[in-house]
């Protein structure tokens, strides 16, 4: 748990399982244990907390009557996000259909809720709750054990109440039914390949194959929690498409970079000296594009995830810039002025504004933002030690960074 807080932090599937581990070792421990050693992991226990990284989740191990009753309602109590909904619903229904169905296969499926969906992201809110939302988690399987159980276990999870803690049942949409349902037994390989295309990660010798898979796709298959993962088949899946290769990443580094410099440090003004509001807004909007895209990359996937579609995009930039220690924690705010500007200087007019000023202050005021992003990026790639350069038009900072991509693939470089 050390190891994996100095190298991950707490906040990671990888550490809540594995304390999730210990938890549910202790108990097992004490159960067989003289009563005062029984006395002493119980205290311990009770001093560390429960282990799920969820206030009020049931300890590994409970007894299926501790957990909440199915009949709990939210109502009187502040609305329940979905991942925690999730994992209260695995801990009252999941855990003990499996116990009592399937003993024998307690220590192999693994279970959390990820993927599509807004609470998979942490982003649910009551307008979220209109469609698929409500008590649902996933249940993953290896190739042999869904051969084994798979259609028996998705039964009895579809036999599972459909309502819990006053949510339910589920309206679901026609997009997340069938072949894309987001919910149930899956075996691995193919929850993976439902997302990406791929069963697992691409190998680090096919950039290509990476340089395919946008940044949305990634983020919906390594968002979520996983509560349980026993064999650690699921996790280790996972983390490959959260593990960009690196040459990989600087390459997306490169090509964020050369968008923010032609949409933004060069196309913004010349378009709107042109008077074409439509081509200056659709370029402003090229450069938030790329401008949070490299917020991400430069603080690495592997750390911080990657950056949703668009409709999660701020939520997801703004979740980022508000942690500790974030490079380039302030592009966001100035990222949404530009958003805000950008319809007075495209489309304000000659006579627009205060005392008739026109939109030429707005219009100022985002080609100084953009070049103060651009400089912050440098300075950025500086500290990184991929460039050595001060130049602050970005197109020129492409090659620096691409003398640290040490494949030589084409796909890789710019022209």
């Amino acid at each position: 748990l050390q190891v994996i807080e100095e190298c991950y932090g707490k906040d990671t599937d990888y550490y809540r399982i594995t304390e999730s581990n210990l938890r549910q070792a202790e108990h097992e421990a004490s159960e067989h244990a003289p009563a005062n050693v029984s006395q002493d992991v119980s205290q311990d226990a009770s001093a560390g907390g429960n282990g799920s990284g969820t206030p009020g989740a049931a300890p590994a191990g409970t007894p299926s009557a501790a957990v909440p009753s199915a009949t709990a309602s939210h109502t009187g109590t502040s609305p329940i996000c979905g991942l925690k909904l999730a994992r209260e619903c695995w801990n009252a229904y999941g855990k003990p259909l499996i116990a009592d169905k399937y003993p024998e296969y307690q220590g192999r499926i693994a279970a959390g809720l990820v993927g599509h969906g807004s609470e998979c992201y942490g982003f649910d809110d009551d307008l979220s709750r209109d469609h698929d939302f409500g008590p649902r988690f996933c249940l993953w399987l290896t190739d042999e054990d869904y051969a084994a159980i798979g259609e028996r276990l998705q039964a009895d999870y579809e036999a599972l109440p459909q309502s819990f803690m006053g949510y339910g049942p589920r309206e679901s949409t026609a997009r997340a039914q069938g072949a894309g349902r987001r919910d149930g037994v899956f075996r691995i390989g193919d929850f993976f390949e439902s997302i990406t295309g791929y069963r697992q990660a691409p190998s680090t010798n096919n950039p290509h194959e990476w340089l395919m898979l946008d940044e949305a796709t990634l983020a919906a298959a390594t968002n979520g929690e996983v509560f349980a993962d026993p064999l650690g088949k699921f996790l280790d899946t996972r983390q490959g498409f959260k593990t960009m290769p690196e040459d990989v990443r600087l390459a997306l580094i490169s090509k964020r970079l050369g968008m923010m410099a032609q949409a933004g440090q060069y196309n913004v003004p010349r378009m709107l000296a042109r008077g074409d509001g439509a081509a200056a807004w659709l370029s402003i909007g090229e450069f938030v594009q790329a401008a949070a895209s490299l917020v991400f990359l430069l603080n690495n996937p592997i750390t911080v995830g990657y950056l949703p579609y668009y409709k999660w995009r701020f939520a997801a930039l703004r979740r980022l810039s508000s942690r500790m220690a974030t490079r380039l924690a302030d592009v966001c705010g100035q990222l949404e002025t530009l958003l805000r500007l950008s319809s007075a200087a495209c489309y304000g007019g000659a006579g627009f504004g205060e005392g008739g000023k026109g939109s030429a202050p707005v219009a100022e005021k985002i080609s100084q933002t953009i070049e103060h992003v651009c400089a912050e990026v440098v300075a950025e790639l500086r500290r990184e030690g991929l460039t050595g350069s001060d130049e602050t038009f970005l197109e020129w900072q492409r090659p620096y960074v691409e003398e640290h991509i040490a494949s030589d693939a084409a796909c890789l470089h710019s022209l």
